[in-house]
């Protein structure tokens, strides 16, 4: 209960949690890890043990071990301690979010100095061969000095003070999810309207090829870099499996990365990046 207040404490957090219950509707990415404080108020020590013993079981885990291990000690290992432990297969649901068809706006009341705009995009699982087109187009806009809304909204136009981008793309479904903090003065309204006006020029095909190739080479290192230690080796083959089905699809990334066109960041752009298929929230301070 301390970690859930912690977290509702927290304004940013505040923003997030209710961007991902105005987004998804049915689907339950909506919900919380960690659930409500109404949900921890009320479970009962049964309720949390039956979850256990039915999720927490080796039909339903994976075991990565990555570093400098003898590949064969490693699975008899494996095999000795947890090969008589007994597992209860889980039938998996699939979930579907229906499409958004329109958008939708909030504004969240917190005790900030300065406001916040989120933008989110809903767009595709991780199979889903948009995602590389994707991942492309999040560099092209926010990765680095030179980047779209750094170089624009925040030096030549003095709009912004930060601006992020996180694109997702989970077993299910995904998001394309801005949060920019206006410079001091500055009218939220004018930076969503011009960060909406940098998304049309990719719809229009404003780009050059030496800016997709720059955003496929930093695509392609923030891929490898997360791998640079056994915990990120570790942490990214257990995070395929999971989303994807297998982790044996790591090795097929980097090149559909490079396979990705000009004509690819404009289909994605206007195929994800429509008023329809958004949600906006403004994090405001309190009146």
């Amino acid at each position: 209960m301390e970690e859930r207040r912690l977290g509702e404490n927290d304004p940013y957090g505040n923003l997030f949690e209710m961007m991902d219950q105005i987004t998804y509707l049915y689907h339950p990415y909506r919900n919380p890890v960690i659930g409500y404080m109404v949900d921890l108020e009320n479970i009962k020590r049964d309720d949390v043990y039956q979850w256990y013993k039915k999720h927490y079981n080796p039909a339903n885990a994976i075991i990565v071990i990555s570093g400098d291990v003898n590949r064969e000690e490693a699975i008899k290992l494996v095999k000795k301690y947890y090969g008589k432990i007994k597992g209860n297969p889980i039938k998996e649901i699939e979930y579907f979010e229906p499409p958004q068809n329109g958008e939708r706006k909030f504004k969240l009341y917190r005790d900030v100095n300065s406001p916040v705009l989120a933008i989110n995009y809903r767009t595709v699982s991780i199979n889903h061969p948009d995602v590389y087109a994707l991942d492309v187009v999040s560099k092209i806009l926010s990765s680095g000095k030179s980047s779209r809304f750094e170089k624009v909204l925040v030096r030549q136009k003095g709009l912004a003070a930060n601006i992020y981008l996180y694109p997702s793309s989970s077993k299910y479904e995904g998001t394309f999810f801005i949060f920019a903090i206006p410079q001091a003065g500055v009218d939220t309204g004018e930076l969503e309207k011009e960060i909406y006006s940098e998304i049309d020029r990719l719809k229009k095909g404003d780009i050059v090829d030496a800016e997709i190739e720059k955003a496929k080479n930093q695509t392609l290192a923030q891929f490898v870099f997360r791998q640079d230690s056994p915990t990120g080796i570790g942490f990214t083959i257990g995070h395929w499996e999971i989303m994807s089905g297998s982790w044996n699809n790591i090795n097929s990334y980097p090149q559909k990365v490079l396979e990705v066109t000009k004509e690819d960041i404009v289909r994605v752009a206007e195929k994800y990046f429509t008023e329809d298929n958004r949600t906006v929230g403004y994090l405001l301070p309190r009146r």
